[in-house]
């Protein structure tokens, strides 16, 4: 008789367990904190669920590149503009683990911030956790709790937030990172880039699709940003073209850097736009700005052709 032994799941310390204070071993990485670290940490320390190391694609080493450059210092603030599904959520995460691990900061403080604190749990923070806990060496230095993260060899904490003014009060942070900056207000905004100030090397990072508000704090950033451009501010959207078909192949490819080529993304699409209005599917999908208004279900090209130039006569019936 044959015994298969398989191997026993890494268990989670308790918020109270003592973890490990010996320091993490980074000698394989980079010694400059650029992108090339950390685009190494990703492929040294973090997986996927399926246990395949993570190599950044090349639209997410654009990202890297640009608040982690080679030459100059990093931008204080940035924000990402890419439609929904294209892993935004989980290149946070990935910066979040780095920032955490291995950014050579003593005391490192980094805040995952969301619309609400169960969605900051559910999506950033879930995340980091799945990481840690599929690497041994980032579990037996971590105290998990539900909503942070200690790393006592390096004086380090993690914690999820909701974006609220009463939340972000009283943090250092030396990098936060927001998530879906098209529900928050300038207020919290303002409040979470102050606190990021008090630190000289700080960096506060907001990943989003575009607003259906056009008076939004995040429009507002993206204007000035294409029209002010700032060395302090790292700007990027991933859009396409509003006079295309929705279906456009190449809009697609455009705008959805991740999975826009892969075979049978088209169908999809074209599915989900039977079931949105339009304006939705464009701002959500393809990253587009200015759409028209989310409750109209038909677009100015179907209107057009009912057009007539007839003006009603007072008191005609209307059916």
């Amino acid at each position: 008789m044959t015994i298969t032994l398989t191997p026993a799941k890494q268990r989670r310390p308790g918020p109270r367990a003592a973890a490990d204070d010996s320091p993490l071993d980074l000698s394989m990485l980079p010694a400059a904190r650029d992108w090339k670290r950390f685009a190494a940490f990703c492929e040294h320390f973090l997986t996927h669920p399926n246990g395949e190391p993570i190599k950044l694609k090349p639209y997410q080493q654009e990202i890297a590149k640009g608040i982690l450059p080679v030459r100059g210092g990093r931008p204080a603030m940035g924000l990402l503009s890419i439609a929904r599904g294209q892993a935004k959520t989980e290149i946070a995460s990935w910066l979040a683990c780095y920032c955490l691990f291995a950014d050579g900061i003593q005391s490192p403080e980094v805040l995952v911030i969301a619309s609400s604190l169960e969605q900051a749990q559910r999506q950033i923070f879930r995340r980091v956790v799945g990481h840690i806990e599929r690497n041994p060496e980032l579990l037996k230095r971590s105290r998990i709790s539900r909503d942070s993260i200690s790393t006592p060899w390096n004086s380090g904490a993690l914690v999820a937030l909701a974006s609220t003014e009463a939340s972000l009060q009283g943090w250092n942070h030396s990098a936060g990172f927001l998530d879906e900056l098209h529900v928050v207000d300038s207020v919290v905004w303002e409040r979470v880039v102050t606190a990021s100030l008090k630190r000289t090397d700080s960096l506060t990072l907001a990943i989003s699709t575009p607003p259906s508000n056009p008076q939004s704090i995040m429009k507002e950033l993206a204007d000035k940003a294409k029209s002010e451009p700032d060395k302090n501010f790292f700007y990027r959207e991933w859009t396409s073209d509003l006079d295309h078909d929705p279906l456009c192949a190449h809009c697609v490819r455009q705008a959805r850097p991740l999975t826009g080529g892969v075979k049978g993304e088209l169908s999809r699409l074209a599915s989900l736009l039977r079931k949105v209005p339009e304006g939705t599917y464009r701002r959500l999908m393809l990253g587009q700005w200015d759409t028209p208004t989310d409750e109209q279900w038909l677009s100015l090209a179907q209107l057009d052709p009912l057009r007539v130039d007839r003006v009603l006569e007072p008191g005609e019936r209307v059916i």
